[in-house]
């Protein structure tokens, strides 16, 4: 990568392009936003080195602010960016990320409604069409956000700009989510 980076979150997209978004380099957090392509030989490229990592890692257009401890997830068609740490602590925070394309070369950020809770370390899982902020770092930690749109069957390329956070019914048996995945077979 062109940045050392840890806490960070990673999105990959179906076209084999994987998104890497803000983190802490040691020293201080992260606004910045780095993407390869994982074609299906990537293994097999001669190059090595620095010139390797100059051409395999592009930057894309950096985040609002910096942050850490990020969770993000590809939903209709774009990425979404929740919480995460700053100096001040958890942010409830939420953008919405438009890849690079021929007419925005570097993406294209977009401010979304905040979660109803601060969250770090925190889940984003997209599930029947339907995108779940869960757990983190934050009392209580063992909550569930829906992302939801008014409509009751939104089209696919609905405007997120106009959608909330909903907190669903507390996991009530666990005192935290540590860990979420979505597996579709």
């Amino acid at each position: 990568m062109r940045e050392k980076r840890v806490a960070t979150t990673a999105v990959a997209l179906q076209d084999g392009r994987v998104f890497c978004f803000g983190g802490f380099d040691g020293t201080s957090r992260l606004s910045t936003v780095e993407f390869c392509c994982l074609q299906r030989n990537w293994r097999e490229t001669k190059s090595h080195g620095a010139a390797a990592t100059d051409t395999f890692w592009k930057t894309a257009a950096p985040m609002r602010f910096a942050r850490s401890k990020l969770a993000g997830a590809y939903f209709r068609g774009r990425i979404i960016i929740v919480g995460g740490y700053n100096r001040k602590g958890g942010l409830s925070s939420v953008d919405m990320f438009s890849p690079p394309d021929a007419e925005r070369p570097l993406g294209e950020w977009t401010e979304l409604t905040d979660m109803q809770q601060p969250r770090h370390m925190c889940f984003l899982l997209v599930c029947n069409e339907r995108l779940f902020a869960i757990g983190g770092e934050e009392d209580p930690q063992n909550t569930v956000e829906e992302f939801s749109s008014k409509d009751p069957l939104p089209p696919i390329d609905s405007d997120l700009v106009t959608w909330t956070w909903i907190e669903n019914r507390r996991a009530s048996k666990l005192n935290g989510i540590r860990g979420a995945a979505t597996v579709i077979l």
